[in-house]
């Protein structure tokens, strides 16, 4: 099995004032069946650009069956337990 790692970032966000008002202070907004109509409503419009980036593919059998040095280290252990890939591992 292999797992693509995924990132999606946005240049603009419909509720960015919203959330700068929130954090000056701003009483946040009650979120009802109202409010979700309204948001649903607003996404469809566009706005910026969305940019999607794929990183290279991982073995999640390799991955688990023989960790790297820098896994390692980076964890404090010199090898992986086999309780974090046992359920990953299957199949």
């Amino acid at each position: 099995m292999l797992l693509v790692p995924v990132a999606m970032t946005y240049d603009q966000l419909h509720e960015i004032g919203v959330m700068a008002a929130e954090e000056a202070g701003a009483q946040k907004a009650r979120q009802g069946l109202r409010w979700l109509a309204g948001y649903a409503r607003m996404q469809r419009q566009w706005i910026g650009t969305a940019y999607v980036r794929f990183g290279e593919p991982l073995s999640l059998k390799e991955r688990c069956a023989a960790p790297t040095a820098t896994a390692a280290a980076a964890s404090g252990r010199s090898r992986r337990s086999p309780s974090r890939c046992s359920s990953a591992s299957t199949g």
